[in-house]
């Protein structure tokens, strides 16, 4: 290795490093200086030495990609709890999708004990050897940082390095959900305002989140504050809420449950909170298997093909993100029509009244129209545990057959 002969010699202050095993560059950043400043009068900058190696120096590079890293055994884990029973027969197919979106990623949070290697041992600034742009830190998750060679220092400040990578807390399931939304949304509405809809991997990515949303558990502080409704339902839960009430009202038609339980039992999933689209209801797949009921899910995009499936099912639910709105809407296969060139379904109200009857396309049209444009919708269809299971041959669902033990 070797500095080139225009590229500074010593290392200072929002110099640029990389790290082998992260996804983007960093600065390194000083506590307190040594004394020594490097540059010219204005732009001048401490110069940084071999005991500059702790978490105020090296702040983070983005997301970790290290299979060493015990973080991403511990995300993993989470993901399949959150997946619950289905994670027996989707936990491999769902894990590579958010491995490959990125969603499973974790925030670096370096780990480098030991000083830099490499300084020069001829330059001594406070007992420590001074940095050159051959000086390496090794991390013990298994990366190594080394000092990108460039010709200009990029305007941003260490302190706003220094604020986007303060001290990440262990991930909580909330957490991992919310991180998966929110970045899938953002990224499908700026392709959307950028090429007019969200291309094939990003609405992946906008499925696999809401699946994740859908399989959330009940949180342990219960419901956030949110703002009631004229019939005393808390409306961050109602769609959510209409969803489990008309699903077990068309599994279950003798059932005793009202509307007002099946929204007490949602509030306590909570939601996400979205700055642009307003609440993000959680836990429907959740509460369904709670209760004993066998789910499904679809992530494919062929319309066609998830209706096929939704008919075959005594009860069906869509879960939608638009570039307005969330939600989430219960619905089943109509009779058969001779006559009727399309399966239609009827689509339920809170107040468990049939809203409308229509095929499935015409209700996907729905979501993209002059005020909103879907980003992606997922397909969970449920069915009673004594129902005799159908053999699925739609590669893009995903069946659990093992109701989960407990709940309601």
């Amino acid at each position: 290795m070797g500095s080139e002969q225009d590229e500074p010699k010593y290392i200072t202050r929002l110099m640029k490093m990389e790290c082998s095993m992260g996804t983007v560059q960093n600065y390194i950043n000083v506590g307190q200086d040594h004394g020594i400043l490097a540059g010219g009068n204005c732009d001048a900058q401490p110069v940084m030495n071999a005991n500059d190696h702790t978490s105020k120096n090296v702040i983070h590079f983005g997301h970790c990609k290290s299979e060493e890293n015990p973080e991403r055994a511990f995300r993993e884990t989470l993901v399949k709890a959150l997946m619950g029973p289905m994670a027996f027969t989707i936990g491999d197919k769902v894990m590579d999708k958010l491995e490959e979106l990125g969603i499973i990623s974790y925030k670096c949070k370096p780990n480098t004990p030991q000083p830099w290697t490499f300084a020069n041992e001829d330059c001594i600034l406070e007992g420590a050897p001074a940095l050159t742009m051959d000086s390496q830190l090794a991390c013990r998750y298994g990366g190594m940082i080394t000092f990108v060679k460039e010709s200009s220092t990029d305007e941003e400040t260490a302190e706003e390095a220094a604020e986007a990578g303060e001290d990440e807390q262990t991930p909580v399931p909330e957490d991992v959900v919310g991180e998966a939304f929110n970045e899938a949304v953002a990224e499908a509405m700026g392709e959307i305002a950028e090429l007019g809809e969200a291309g094939e991997e990003t609405v992946e990515k906008v499925q696999t989140a809401l699946a994740l949303a859908s399989a959330m558990p009940p949180q342990e502080g219960g419901a956030s504050a949110s703002i009631q409704s004229s019939s005393g339902v808390s409306s961050a839960v109602g769609a959510a809420a209409a969803a489990l009430y008309n699903t077990v009202r068309i599994l279950e038609p003798d059932t005793e449950m009202t509307f007002q339980q099946a929204a007490g039992q949602m509030e306590s999933y909570g939601t996400l909170e979205h700055p642009e689209l307003g609440t993000v209801s959680l836990g429907i797949a959740d509460a369904l298997n709670r209760k004993g009921y066998r789910t499904q899910y679809c992530f494919g995009t062929d319309i066609e093909a998830i209706s096929r499936e939704a008919a075959n099912a005594e009860a069906a639910i869509m879960m939608y993100a638009t570039t307005k709105d969330c939600g989430c809407v219960a619905f089943r296969a109509d009779p058969v029509n001779a006559e009727a060139k399309e399966r239609t379904f009827s689509f339920y109200n809170e107040e468990g009244l049939v809203e409308e009857s229509m095929t499935l396309k015409s209700f996907d049209n729905r979501l993209s129209g002059k005020e909103r444009t879907k980003l992606g919708t997922i397909t969970l269809t449920v069915d009673k545990p004594d129902k005799q299971p159908d053999i699925c041959d739609c590669a893009e669902c995903s069946r659990s057959d093992i109701p989960v033990q407990g709940g309601e």
